[in-house]
């Protein structure tokens, strides 16, 4: 072969191997080739034998790192702020000889315990509202024993007296009328009318006696009892709403986090309506939230391992799926998937910009082959099957990719023998040699 076209040959692959994107290389490599004499086209290659195996995939996809909990304290009742606890940092400073001593109260950056005191509101008014309560339940409470008890022995005696008393008088009165009537024409008609008179007003007054002694056994009515027992439940309530009040002045941290926004100030007015204190976070531990396009929906699941990238940070960190939404989002097309890392350093913050790695890989469900072996013509993705000599040029569609392996959707059949090695250099038809290393497939 002559030694200047030789050259020439490897001067044209080696520019089309630092140029494969450049627009006629590949019709530059064939014409080199093509011009070579036909015993020098045969070449070595190396083949690899077409198969369905798994392809770990590590895609990467934008988001936010959220907190583990995040919540807006509030007021639950109307008040003014009158303490803050001084347990902020400390300032120590001297600026132009003038020095500066102050203890802060909580603020953004502070962490709080579990039942650590925020904030306390004036309790005044909530006291004076306790004590007025208070009275009222003990008012409607003596209303009710006292009904219950009904009249007081000596009162119910003094009763009973009274009526032996009138009865005694109407039995009286009673004797005397028959004996009058007895008497027959021995008596007046006028006098036996007094007696007949005197009867009858004496059973009058013994028949109010009794019913004012039966009264006054029977005790109270269930209506009245119910209408008193109803007044002591309502003034009850009443004292338990103030007492609860007056806890609700007193704020507390309902959890262990890191306060990073305060809203009030000592002094400040708060509502139950808009009383917003401050914003507590938990962050022992973050969570990225990333949308994952649609596609991908199959290939991940709740404690998949995952690669979470944190802006600012050098090296990534490992996460763990917690969750996946099922709902998927009809404008983007993607679903939302969180996934948490620890931070119990507090190395992150809420709210930085983070990029996650997820592997998507397949299932056993195509074929996979070395990236090295795929090569493109006028775009189009293809690989050179070797069969008796000959690396013929199929056109393949590709699937998923890593850094070392492509999948091939289709083009391809299981048990092909594909070549691997300078597929740029190769044509369509060209006949070829199998490296003595490789088995040759037919």
């Amino acid at each position: 072969m002559n030694t200047n076209r030789m050259t020439n040959v490897l001067a044209v692959a080696t520019a089309c191997g630092l140029l494969a994107t450049a627009a006629g290389c590949v019709e530059a490599t064939t014409n080199a080739l093509e011009a070579r004499p036909p015993a020098a086209r045969r070449m070595q290659v190396e083949l690899v034998i077409a198969e369905v195996q798994p392809l770990a995939v590590s895609t990467g996809f934008t988001g936010n790192l959220l907190p583990r909990r995040r919540t807006i304290v509030v007021s639950e009742v109307d008040g003014i702020v009158r303490d803050i606890p001084a347990a902020g940092p400390k300032i120590d400073v001297e600026v132009n000889g003038k020095r500066y001593v102050e203890q802060l109260g909580i603020g953004y950056g502070h962490e709080v315990k579990q039942g650590d005191l925020l904030v306390q509101l004036e309790t005044a008014d909530f006291e004076l509202e306790l004590l007025v309560a208070r009275a009222k339940l003990a008012k409607v409470e003596a209303d009710l024993a006292k009904l219950t008890s009904w009249e007081r022995p000596e009162t119910i005696e003094r009763l009973t007296a009274v009526r032996n008393e009138a009865k005694a008088r109407h039995d009286q009165a009673v004797a005397e009328l028959v004996r009058a009537e007895k008497l027959g024409n021995a008596i007046s008609l006028s006098d036996l009318d007094g007696r007949r008179t005197d009867a009858a007003t004496t059973a009058a007054i013994l028949g109010s006696h009794e019913a004012m002694l039966r009264a006054a056994t029977a005790g109270p009515t269930k209506e009245e009892l119910a209408v008193l027992q109803a007044l002591v439940a309502q003034a009850d309530a009443e004292v338990k709403q103030e007492e609860l009040d007056l806890t609700k002045a007193t704020i507390h941290a309902p959890y262990d986090g890191v306060v990073t926004d305060m809203f009030v100030e000592v002094g400040e007015r708060v509502s139950a309506a808009s009383g917003q204190i401050l914003e507590l976070m938990d962050l022992r531990f973050l969570v990225a939230e990333v949308g994952v396009p649609e596609a991908y929906m199959s290939r991940l699941e709740v404690q998949d391992r995952a690669s979470v990238h944190v802006a600012g940070a050098i090296d990534p960190v490992p996460g763990l799926i917690v969750s996946i939404n099922d709902k998927l989002d009809p404008e983007s097309r993607s679903f939302r998937v969180r996934v948490a890392i620890d931070n119990n350093e507090k190395r992150f913050k809420a709210g930085q910009f983070v990029r996650v790695a997820l592997n998507v890989g397949t299932q056993n469900e195509h074929i996979v082959l070395p990236s090295h072996a795929i090569s493109f013509v006028e775009g189009q993705p293809g690989v050179f099957v070797y069969h008796n000599g000959i690396a013929t040029r199929r056109t393949v569609m590709l699937g998923l990719s890593n850094e070392d392996q492509v999948e091939i959707l289709s083009g391809i059949r299981v048990g092909d023998s594909v070549v691997v090695d300078d597929p740029a250099l190769l044509v369509d038809g060209m006949k070829v040699d199998v490296r003595e290393s490789t088995s040759e497939q037919s």
